[in-house]
């Protein structure tokens, strides 16, 4: 048993310099077998065999490394006081992610309204206005965050009701921003390949603000509800933001078709909206109850 698990490590764990070597030379034994003569020859097969094993080696280390890597982190958060709180404090990393948010919430809305004043667009100035509103919102809740010296339910619903009656009104605003956006057809223009950028964050924002609400829902806590709650609603806005900018850049002027999609999209992202702060309402009071 032994001679075959030392047999298993020199096949998947070879030396660093082999290791390297056969990844060079797989991988680059690839370039003449797809471009050359060589194509559809014993060298090409055997060029795709070296490469499949130089692929297995190489994830399989990439493994071990991530492992290594994990035990480094594991005990230097245990040796950083900060660190360790960051990793076990619930509260105290959601306060540092609100903060970080915060600070990228409001630099965004403030490169808004800077094109709004510079582009003469009321929809960059509207929405650059929405994202102070957000920034007002994490503050408050940040605040919370960082004055909750121990668990206090009923200070947590509290904040609750009020993120979500601000959030309500907010949300409001926001359809009645979308309406007047898709009735005078106003667009994003993004230069060059920003709007791909933009694009992933959107897509970035999306999935962690769902992950996110869906990992810390079972802590049972209001304030970190609500704090998902907000980033969920500024994803969502970020949708119907990125929609009207790709179809700005790759649609057709004046097509009907682009009119209707921004429509349909900003109905679904408003309802999206004004569904999570009224469900917020009802769970405030049910909770009172």
């Amino acid at each position: 048993m032994e001679k075959f698990e030392r047999v298993l490590r020199a096949v998947f764990y070879p030396p660093v310099v082999l290791r390297v070597i056969l990844m060079v030379v797989g991988f680059g034994s690839l370039i003449p077998a797809f471009f050359s003569p060589l194509a559809d020859t014993p060298f090409a097969y055997i060029s795709y065999i070296l490469s499949a094993y130089a692929m297995l080696v190489a994830v399989v280390g990439a493994i071990k490394i991530c492992g290594k890597m994990k035990e480094i982190k594991n005990r230097l958060v245990q040796e950083n006081a900060l660190a360790n709180r960051y990793v076990t404090d619930h509260y105290f990393r959601v306060s540092v992610s609100l903060c970080v948010a915060l600070v990228v919430n409001l630099g965004y809305a403030v490169l808004k309204a800077t094109g709004a004043v510079l582009y003469a667009s009321a929809w960059t100035g509207a929405i650059a206005a929405y994202y102070i509103a957000l920034c007002a919102v994490r503050f408050y809740l940040m605040k919370k965050f960082i004055n909750a010296k121990e668990k206090d339910e009923e200070k947590e619903r509290i904040s609750y009701r009020n993120t979500a009656v601000f959030l309500f009104f907010v949300n409001l605003a926001l359809a009645a921003i979308v309406y007047k956006v898709v009735q005078d057809g106003e667009t994003y223009s993004y230069p060059g390949y920003i709007i791909y950028v933009y694009a992933g964050y959107t897509f970035y924002s999306f999935c962690s603000s769902i992950y996110n609400m869906v990992k810390y829902r079972r802590f049972h806590s209001p304030l970190l509800s609500a704090s998902k709650a907000i980033g969920m609603t500024a994803a969502l806005v970020s949708v119907i933001s990125l929609q009207t900018a790709m179809l700005t850049q790759f649609g057709t002027e004046g097509d009907f078709s682009r009119r209707l999609a921004n429509a349909l999209t900003g109905t679904a992202v408003c309802m999206a909206a004004l569904s999570i702060s009224i469900f917020m309402l009802v769970q405030s009071k049910r909770k009172t109850r």
